[in-house]
């Protein structure tokens, strides 16, 4: 949400979800809303709450409900009677770097990775029951992916990769948390899920760019992309080229 020229305010409402809020000042010279960090403010379920957005200032707006916490509170070790802690001016350099990067893929994108999204609503929920939660106590995580786990998930990984893989699937295949499966999984592989699908699509695409003469289209929806421009976006920003220019440097 952006103040715009004058301002904006929201009458008094209230959320069944908890509302996450990181507020930008506006543009530096040179740079982008999310690269000057204000502060971030934590509303509980059912709190009623002004929305207000002064001149020129961005506000990145994150929604999550009890299920979600829940799960994340479970993942991290917090007793059942967990809560976050209410906060109206708050800073946490993590909070705005997840809200600004939220912020430049809905901007240049519109969303259009959902796998992408969700990634970075389960590191930003864990970090908040870390970090932002009662209960605040030295965190043991249970569970970890152990070898069979570990091929399970890279045997699914394999065979959904043309479709819309979630971390949630992924965790559910081994019986784990998100939250506790993203850090088991970063430790096992040295990526999150995020990153290895995202990379293992681009490695496929190269080679179906290279060996055949299929349509991007016809590619992007053959490894799980949301849409051919979605698919040019994720190519172009791994290997620096399109995918049309990649492909015309091989002789078919």
């Amino acid at each position: 949400m952006h103040g715009g020229p004058r301002g904006m305010r929201l009458p008094e409402h209230e959320h069944p979800e908890v509302q996450i809020e990181a507020h930008f000042f506006p543009t530096i010279p040179g740079g982008a809303p999310h690269d000057n960090p204000r502060f971030f403010r934590i509303i509980p379920s059912g709190q009623p709450h002004v929305g207000r957005w002064e001149d020129g200032t961005e506000v990145i707006v994150i929604l999550a409900n009890r299920s979600s916490l829940d799960r994340a509170a479970s993942d991290v070790g917090k007793k059942p009677s967990w809560d976050l802690l209410p906060l109206n001016c708050g800073y946490d350099s993590v909070v705005h770097s997840l809200a600004g990067a939220l912020r430049r893929e809905f901007c240049e994108r519109a969303v259009d990775d959902p796998l992408f999204a969700e990634a970075i609503g389960t590191v930003l929920i864990g970090h908040l029951m870390r970090t932002w939660c009662t209960d605040a106590r030295r965190l043991t995580y249970r569970g970890r992916l152990s070898d069979d786990r570990l091929r399970s998930t890279l045997d699914v990984i394999a065979e959904k990769l043309s479709s819309r893989l979630t971390i949630q699937m992924l965790a559910n295949n081994v019986g784990m948390g998100t939250h506790q499966f993203t850090i088991q999984f970063r430790k096992a592989t040295g990526r999150t899920p995020y990153q290895f699908i995202t990379e293992l699509r681009v490695a496929r695409a190269r080679d179906l760019l290279e060996k055949t003469t299929l349509p991007l289209a016809e590619i992007a929806f053959r490894l799980g992309f949301s849409s051919q421009s979605h698919f040019t976006s994720v190519f172009r920003e791994h290997l620096r080229i399109t995918p049309w220019t990649y492909r015309a440097s091989f002789d078919h």
